[in-house]
């Protein structure tokens, strides 16, 4: 009952709303961070990724983690389409405020036009990998590095992928200043460094994940 109460008040309000914002965008932020660093086996091989893949399918707290994930990100969604639509009417208002530096750049004035690419890539992208069919080797592992290796062999969805990370990557580097924020977090010797850490991911987010189908493309695979 309280934390069902805290909830209620927390979406009531929208202090309450961004900082519900802010929690599950970092959240997400952790995911993607794990997940960027099980995709780095693939660089190490066929053996290597595959036995990655078989070690997390062997996992039973994998489906509820998959669940948890699945209910942060349509929390997040909702909350950015809330917040949004709130914003803009504020805007329309007669007293509007002009926002800070950071929410005036591109990407934070994009960000639920991005939101909606990442959404359409994440849907793309569950259903070829997490529903995927992977050939079964002779031992009777799974061969999903062959299944990514197909998949990014397609050219036209590598150039797809590639600009779609490249969205994400900005999307969650603005979103990790700006759960900070959210947060009251605004101070000359914290406000620098959380800002570096958002620009760094930015740029390390998009150029790694990008860089799965560029090996692939240039001949990289097994």
């Amino acid at each position: 009952e309280g934390t069902m109460t805290w909830l209620t008040r927390a979406v009531s309000s929208s202090i309450g709303r961004k900082m519900l914002m802010g929690i599950t965008g970092l959240l997400l932020w952790f995911y993607l961070l794990v997940h960027l660093a099980g995709n780095l086996a693939f660089f190490a091989g066929r053996d290597a990724f595959n036995g990655y893949a078989e070690f997390l399918e062997s996992l039973p707290i994998v489906t509820p983690i998959e669940v948890g994930l699945l209910l942060v990100f349509l929390a997040h969604i909702l909350l950015g389409i809330v917040l949004t639509v709130a914003n803009r009417s504020a805007r329309s208002g007669r007293y509007a405020v002009r926002g800070s530096k950071a929410d005036n750049t591109l990407t934070a004035r994009t960000m639920i036009w991005s939101g909606a690419v990442i959404f359409l890539f994440l849907l793309l992208h569950v259903n070829q990998f997490r529903f995927g069919d992977p050939t079964i080797l002779d031992h009777g592992t799974k061969d999903y590095y062959s299944l990514e290796a197909d998949v990014f062999g397609n050219v036209l969805y590598s150039v797809w992928y590639i600009f779609a990370v490249t969205v994400l990557g900005f999307h969650v580097g603005h979103g990790f200043q700006s759960a900070f924020r959210s947060f009251g977090v605004n101070h000359d010797k914290y406000t620098p460094a959380i800002e570096w850490i958002s620009r760094a991911t930015a740029v390390v987010f998009a150029l790694a994940f990008a860089a799965l189908p560029l090996f692939v493309l240039f001949g990289g695979v097994e």
